[in-house]
């Protein structure tokens, strides 16, 4: 199993012109079940292989005239020591996170793939996070029109998560190109075909849920005021029941006694 990270450890924009300059590094790390059995540091620039360190050979190899400047000014024992060290420890933790997870998957994990918008120093750029996915064989790339987008474009690599499944974040420079028109493809075993997402499709889900949240909000009102009305509606039933009720024996008490004497003294008196 290999697991490859990618950092980016500078970002610089021309002063003089509108072009973008991108140093990266990328560090592997190969092993298995009993330990890491490998590892490779290399260097970028522009998203272009520059050069790469050889531990067994402690050399710095260049691939570029960008590369042989710096390969200059990387030489010496205690140069390729310091990065064997390096490299140990982080293949040594990735190790243990694998360790320590569930690494007993059976079937592969659908992954979830998100596009989000951010902007950084006036620069407007797409994310998009893809998470959950096993095996860690994955393809990720930025369409736009139609085409595939190679410039401008970052990656993390990939991370692994502690439940022993991966992730990957993509990033693209919008720079003139219109964010409608971008999709976010992902190729994956668990994948029937290509897996799209767009900006759009984010923004459609918050909709969504702005649209419960506002919906349940409202149940939440109507609910106990519909509650508050039935109460009041069988109180003052009650209240004009009790009404009706005394009225009706009033009626029948408040008959004057000189009536009820007549009526029992015509009831008494001999017929002739």
């Amino acid at each position: 199993m290999i697991i490859q990270f990618c950092a980016i450890l500078l970002g610089l924009s021309s002063l003089y012109a509108r072009d973008e300059f991108t140093y990266q590094q990328y560090i592997g790390c190969d092993f298995n079940f009993q330990g890491p059995i490998g590892h490779f540091w290399r260097y970028g620039y522009n998203s272009k292989d520059i050069m790469h360190v050889d531990l067994g050979k402690e050399a710095v190899v260049s691939t570029s005239d960008e590369g042989s400047f710096m390969a200059k000014e990387r030489q010496g024992k205690d140069y390729f020591i310091g990065k064997e060290i390096r490299l140990k420890k982080i293949c040594s933790a990735v190790q243990t996170v694998f360790s320590q997870s569930n690494n007993s998957l059976s079937r592969a994990a659908k992954p979830t793939v998100r596009v989000s918008l951010r902007e950084m120093e006036g620069q407007e750029y797409l994310v998009c996070a893809v998470q959950g996915f096993y095996p860690n064989t994955i393809r990720v790339r930025w369409v736009y029109g139609g085409q595939i987008v190679y410039f401008g474009t970052t990656t993390t690599g990939l991370l692994p998560h502690r439940d022993g499944t991966f992730q990957m974040t993509s990033y693209l420079t919008l720079g003139n190109k219109t964010r409608q028109d971008i999709v976010c493809e992902t190729e994956h075993i668990s994948i029937e075909g290509k897996l799209q997402a767009t900006l759009e499709d984010e923004y459609s889900n918050l909709g969504f849920l702005v649209g419960i949240a506002f919906m349940s909000f409202l149940m939440a009102c109507l609910i106990p005021l519909g509650v508050t009305a039935i109460i009041v509606c069988m109180k003052k039933n009650r209240t004009q029941g009790s009404v009706n009720d005394s009225l009706s024996r009033s009626s029948d008490c408040d008959i004057p006694a000189s009536v009820s004497l007549m009526n029992l003294e015509g009831a008494q008196s001999p017929v002739q």
